[in-house]
């Protein structure tokens, strides 16, 4: 979530982006999606929570989306690096 921090008026709550890698969390994922979002709100800060999934052959995404993440993956798993 882009923001221009230089223009808020002091005092003003932070825009936040809460962002969870995942792969295959289908058992964990909504709990760490509404952990993150009550965080946020606990603290009175604006944010969002994203999922970055890695190509998830479970039902991760849809866990995700219905917690009340945003969810963003590739269109296939792009697998270790080096």
């Amino acid at each position: 979530m882009p923001t221009d921090e230089s223009s808020a008026p002091l005092g003003s709550a932070p825009s936040i982006s809460v962002v969870i890698p995942c792969l295959d969390e289908a058992a964990t994922i909504e709990t760490c999606v509404r952990r993150a979002i009550d965080v946020l709100a606990r603290n009175g800060w604006h944010g969002e929570v994203v999922v970055v999934d890695n190509g998830s052959s479970d039902d991760s995404a849809a866990l995700a989306e219905a917690a009340g993440a945003r969810f963003a993956g590739p269109a296939h798993r792009l697998g270790p690096i080096g």
